[in-house]
């Protein structure tokens, strides 16, 4: 959830490439995913020193955020949920 808020501020954010962490990060746009290794953090530490990149990547997760997690977008996306359940669910023998 922090990555999606801090997108929503168009603050791009480094995260350990674990879990559903690469679900709320588009590495190299909105983001950095980086391998739990020291050496890893290290090197993404050095990239964020791109003040052009960091910007870049703002905009882009902002952007993104806004397109695909805004309150409709997921209440389009929930109904199509429910709807689907519901179509199976009718088909069921019960």
């Amino acid at each position: 959830l922090v990555p999606l808020e801090a997108a929503g501020f168009s603050i791009p954010t480094l995260a350990n490439r674990v879990g559903g962490l690469a679900e709320t990060i588009q590495d190299n746009k909105t983001g950095w995913l980086i391998e739990p290794t020291t050496d890893a953090w290290a090197q993404a530490l050095e990239e964020i020193h791109n003040q052009k990149k960091v910007d870049q990547f703002g905009h882009s997760a902002g952007e993104w955020t806004r397109k695909f997690f805004s309150p409709l977008n997921y209440q389009d996306r929930l109904m199509a949920i429910y709807k689907q359940c519901q179509i199976q669910r009718v088909g069921c023998d019960r």
